[in-house]
């Protein structure tokens, strides 16, 4: 019987549920026969199992009756085993103080081999606690006995836990070394508990080493192995919110973050709750939820402070100050309260937290004033950070290298320190080229915002524009013009999209027969978390090279008889450098909460023109009101550039909220043609790109009224056939969308501002998304978005952009023509038909967008203005919300025969019959 029960401990490791069973089986027998020595393994092995089930309080019941059956039977050894194996449970509960004094009991009554298995042991509870050299003292003296007897099991823990101590102590090359080596004898024993253990320790190491796809390979890895045997995930949850918020990705990251506290509140893991609450508070802070930080950053310092762990009180109270500086309604921190725990953080062994704090005392000491004590202690704070700037992963050294901006801008370098910055910024442009997820990549931006205002500081101080605009060019939508390479066929990715297609159809049929949706709203938020992980898996392959920042002169060339318009946000004041025959010119505007006030009322009035049941009185309203709101705005935009200006086409580069600006509402830009473009050098590529030959699609997507008749008249002026009906599929479209020359789509349009890679059209069978976009091989020349508010972007720190017109940008379309509001999808027929005859015609693209939305609104704003026909002031409303977003002065490209067949054959570019 002892041998079953000796196969249940061991079975802990591999599988807990089957482990349970066999023990109990065990103990069940043994306790019959009167066997007390087996049946005491058997319940240490129930204890454990339960331990690792996070099932606390049978397992602290299963322990004492373990160590009560051995000193029954006079075993002492085996007494101080499942001495040793209550102490584990008791750190669990978060009592270490109590577990450690279980285990100096054990270690006076165990033999060599199992002396040092309680020294390992002993070391993981101090590791916990902070006490890192005591616990590598106790690693050093186990690990040579242990080896010696071949004692594998317990070779492997000592290996996993000093890893993850060498990983706490930056020291990654030894903790690679123990990790890996701990990886091996798990595949050699078959443990299968601790071989997840083991990806989720490598997770922290390439986490702190700033390579994230590795780090996402590995919390697949450890997901996979813990879900395999039904074990908890609150410790992987926490190192997925790590992960995630050294990303950027703020809001996913506080998702985990909470998670992780309910699955260990729920578990009664009371030791490691804090620590998830602690990261609940750093994530919210930065999620935009000051409050929620300050109310579990408390609660974190009050609950590791009755632990007794000091070295984590150090952090929350980091944590804590963090939340309050960005609290409003709390009480100022003063520069002393952040050096002090700056100094906190670095004595109890967190360099990296330590270092933001020296920052952010650095910042707050040479605010204070110019000078006295504060200042020099500020200073002293950031030159403290600045000798990071050769070493550590990518953040760190950008922090390090903008800690040096600030302290030559403070002496009056001013060269300098956009020197400095400037080098900042290319660290991070480097780091971006590492990520293959485009997610990814669009959120390094956040890293060096401040980087680039400093910079743009220094130029507006100086009234230098080309400065200015060279400045708005180094933090403005960096990730679209670096083009990665084609992700790799990965068919488990395949499948993982077709599953969400069909699922998100069905739940869009559910919805619109009234049917209760189930579980497939569930379903849908697995598949995409599902899916996103799989492409930031990836690793970087070599990206097509970044287009270099635009020289004021070259950038006149390029733009000919066309001026550029290019609009800076700096301290909630908006400035807009003109370029205009070969000139750069600088203009202070307005306040830019004062333009944010104006945008926000422009979906709102043009929502009340697209409704059904809009009277008349409310739709002349709303027509007032777009009017109103839009010569305001062309007041505070363009019209203190009209002499500069004059009657040319525009190139504009929006910033912020301008970013989905309807800009034929202002006067100034009406009938004008005008293209939008992300930054400069991206209009600067596309303008440059050679148009492709190419074939004409034209889809109309289900469910949208007049989307096939519109597909018919757009259609004909190519001479094409157009998609329809249960042709409109993914697979079809993605397929025209291949080198086409033109492709029109009328279909539905969601923006997701949650997800943006999940922004999608609906067409037949579920939604073409981001994602089904990145995967094209030949790049489309020019696309038309018939549907709502498709050409909107979610606009990320640094502007950088997310969305479908601005990855239809970043994969080399020439032209995007697509609505930045939301529309009347039913309306949209008058201005599409009269754009696109105007480019087959041979127009540029911008000027036939321009032309057409003249047309339509001098047709349909009469009878809106007076409260007419509800046809009439939806027309007048789609024609409102298109841009020309790219190069937009060029007309489309060829249309070859090439692929096409018998009423598709002809179009723009070729003579008709």
């Amino acid at each position: 019987m002892l041998e079953l029960a000796q196969e249940a401990l061991r079975l802990v490791q591999v599988d807990p549920g089957r482990a349970v069973e066999v023990a109990t089986s065990a103990a069940r027998t043994a306790r019959q026969h009167e066997e007390l020595d087996a049946a005491s393994v058997a319940e240490r092995a129930l204890g454990l199992a339960a331990v690792h089930l996070q099932d606390l309080s049978s397992a602290t019941r299963h322990l004492r009756a373990a160590m009560s059956l051995a000193e029954r039977g006079g075993a002492v050894e085996l007494a101080a085993e499942a001495r040793m194996t209550f102490a584990f449970a008791l750190n669990r509960y978060g009592r270490p103080q109590r577990a450690l004094s279980e285990i100096g009991t054990a270690l006076h009554d165990l033999s060599a081999v199992g002396r040092a298995r309680g020294l390992v042991q002993r070391a993981a509870i101090l590791q916990q606690l902070g006490r890192l050299e005591e616990a590598l003292t106790d690693y050093r003296a186990a690990l040579p006995a242990l080896r010696r007897s071949q004692d594998l099991v317990w070779v492997q823990r000592a290996l996993l836990n000093r890893g993850v101590l060498h990983a706490f102590r930056h020291a990654y090359g030894p903790a690679s070394r123990d990790l890996h080596e701990a990886e091996q004898l798990c595949e050699r024993l078959g443990l299968t508990l601790p071989a997840a253990f083991v990806q989720e320790n490598l997770v922290l190491v390439h986490r702190r080493l700033g390579d994230v796809p590795t780090a996402l390979a590995h919390l697949d890895a450890a997901e996979r192995l813990y879900r395999s045997i039904g074990a908890p995930l609150g410790s992987l949850l926490v190192e997925r919110s790590e992960l995630l918020l050294s990303v950027g990705l703020f809001a996913e990251a506080r998702e985990a973050a909470e998670q992780a506290v309910v699955a260990f509140r729920r578990a009664g893991r009371h030791l490691s709750t804090p620590e998830a609450r602690l990261l609940l508070a750093r994530t919210a802070v930065l999620d935009g939820e000051p409050a929620l930080a300050v109310r579990e950053a408390r609660r974190a310092v009050r609950e590791l402070a009755r632990q007794g762990r000091q070295e984590w009180v150090a952090q929350a109270q980091c944590a804590l100050l963090l939340a309050r500086l960005e609290d409003e309604a709390g009480p100022r921190v003063s520069p002393a309260e952040l050096r002090r725990a700056a100094d906190a953080a670095q004595a109890e062994g967190w360099p990296a937290t330590a270092l933001d704090m020296r920052l952010l005392a650095g910042r707050a000491g040479i605010a204070a004033g110019t000078g006295g004590r504060t200042r020099a202690e500020g200073r002293r704070q950031l030159e403290l950070v600045s000798r990071c700037r050769s070493r550590g992963p990518a953040s760190r050294r950008a922090k390090a290298w903008f800690a040096t901006a600030l302290l030559r801008d403070d002496a009056g370098d001013r060269s300098g320190a956009s020197a400095a910055a400037a080098r900042g910024l290319r660290i991070l442009d480097e780091y971006r080229g590492t990520l293959a997820a485009t997610d990814l990549r669009a959120r390094v931006a956040g890293l060096g915002v401040d980087l680039a205002r400093l910079g743009l500081h220094n130029a507006l101080a100086a009234g230098s524009a080309a400065q200015v605009l060279v400045w708005a060019e180094r933090g403005r939508a960096r990730h679209l013009l670096e083009r990665p390479a084609l992700p790799p066929a990965d068919p488990e990715l395949t499948l993982l999209m077709a599953e969400l297609r069909s699922v998100v159809a069905e739940e869009q049929e559910r919805r619109g027969a009234g049917r209760p949706v189930g579980s497939l709203a569930g379903r849908q938020e697995a598949l995409e978390r599902a899916i996103r992980d799989a492409t930031r898996l990836r690793p970087a392959a070599a990206p097509v090279p970044m287009p270099a920042l635009p020289d004021p002169s070259e950038l006149a060339a390029a733009l000919g008889p066309v001026a550029l318009v290019e609009y800076v946000e700096l301290d909630d004041v908006l400035h807009a450098v003109c370029v205009v025959d070969g000139r750069a010119s600088l203009h202070r505007l307005a306040e830019m909460s004062r333009i944010c006030d104006l945008v926000r009322w422009l979906p709102f009035a043009v929502l009340r023109l697209s409704r059904n049941r809009t009277t008349g009185a409310s739709t002349a309203a709303a027509v007032a009101l777009l009017r109103r709101v839009g010569d305001e705005l062309d007041q505070l935009l363009l019209r203190p550039l009209t002499a500069e200006l004059g009657s040319r086409s525009l190139v504009l580069v929006p910033t912020g909220v301008l970013q989905s600006m309807p800009w034929s509402l202002l006067p100034s830009a009406s009938g004008r043609p005008l293209a939008v473009a992300p930054s400069a050098a991206m209009w600067s590529a596309a303008s440059s790109r050679r148009p492709v030959p190419g074939p004409v699609a034209v889809v109309a997507g289900p469910g949208l009224p007049g989307a096939q008749a519109e597909a018919a008249q757009v259609a004909a002026l190519y001479r094409a056939e157009p998609v329809v009906g249960a042709a409109a599929t993914v697979d079809t479209v993605t397929t025209a969308l291949e080198g086409a020359s033109l492709v029109h789509l009328a279909a539905h349009g969601t923006v997701r501002a949650d997800n943006p890679l999940f922004s999608s059209l609906r067409l037949v069978d579920g939604p073409l998304t981001v994602y089904d976009l990145e995967r094209l091989d030949r790049d489309v020349d020019t696309v038309t978005l018939a549907a709502c508010e498709s050409g909107r972007a979610v606009v990320l720190a640094g502007d950088e952009l997310l969305g479908l017109s601005a990855t239809f940008l970043s994969r080399a379309t020439r032209h995007v023509v697509a609505s930045v509001v939301p529309i009347p999808d039913a309306a949209t027929t008058p201005l599409m038909v009269a754009f696109h005859r105007r480019a087959a015609a041979g127009a540029p693209v911008a000027e036939a967008l321009a032309s057409a939305q003249e047309e339509v609104m001098a047709q349909h704003a009469a009878d809106a203005a007076h409260g007419g026909d509800r046809q009439e002031a939806a027309a007048f409303a789609a024609a409102i919300g298109f841009v020309c977003i790219g190069a937009g002065f060029d007309p489309l490209a060829p249309v070859t025969p090439a692929g096409l067949t018998g009423a598709q054959r002809g179009g723009a570019g070729f003579p008709r019959d």
